[in-house]
């Protein structure tokens, strides 16, 4: 969601932003899952040096912050806003993003910070990868005389733990909003190496919660 609060030259910073900033790479790597991410800090150091460049601030406001705790684990989910406002006149507009984080002691919150910032700055800026690959522009053809692929890796213990704290979330979901929002995160972990198996898991939980959240009071078991 953006909102612009004052008219004038923020939008052309925006699009100076953009082309300042380009492309980032896919550089850092995760251990656990064996896939590559783009990093916060890499998407940081782009953009502050943008930022001076083109005369732009930005400037984070959190709107709402929940926390569950599950076992160990405690989730923090955010709504932050950030308002882009350019040097030159003072003129601003708003996006408002969430930003969700599990952690094992107190860096939750900080972590949810991290992930709404990286992904507040990659749509807002429309930010491309340096290695995407277009779905469209092949039809690889089938040989059906090869073998056949590889069976999918066993989970991780990290990965366990993770379906085990998002199933937890799921049974205690109240509303379907707070479905959608696991959701997010298991498409999310599904795009950084969640098993099929798993993902396929969850998303049939969050569907039975949902129909149970549907479902009117007086034929509730």
């Amino acid at each position: 969601m953006t909102e612009t609060t004052t008219p004038g030259v923020i939008h052309a910073k925006l699009i100076e932003l953009m082309q300042t900033v380009g492309a980032i790479g896919k550089d850092d790597t995760n251990t656990h899952h064996r896939y590559q991410f783009r990093g916060i800090d890499a998407v940081m150091k782009h953009v502050h040096a943008a930022q001076i460049k083109v005369g732009v601030t930005i400037l984070p406001t959190v709107l709402s912050r929940t926390t569950s705790v599950n076992g160990k684990m405690r989730s923090t989910e955010l709504e932050v806003r950030y308002r882009f406002t350019a040097i030159e006149d003072g003129s601003s507009t708003d996006i408002v993003v969430w930003g969700e984080a599990a952690d094992a002691q107190d860096k939750s919150t900080s972590k949810a910070m991290s992930m709404a910032l990286k992904y507040g700055l990659v749509q807002a800026l429309m930010i491309p990868t340096e290695d995407i690959d277009d779905g469209d522009k092949d039809s690889p053809v089938v040989d059906r005389s090869q073998p056949a692929p590889p069976r999918e890796r066993p989970a991780t213990p990290e990965e366990r733990e993770f379906v085990a704290q998002v199933e937890g979330l799921i049974d205690a979901a109240g509303t379907t909003d707070e479905l959608n929002r696991l959701w997010a995160r298991v498409k999310e972990a599904s795009d950084q190496g969640l098993t099929t198996a798993n993902a396929n898991s969850l998303t049939a939980r969050m569907k039975q919660r949902a129909q149970k959240l549907n479902m009117p009071a007086n034929s509730a078991a």
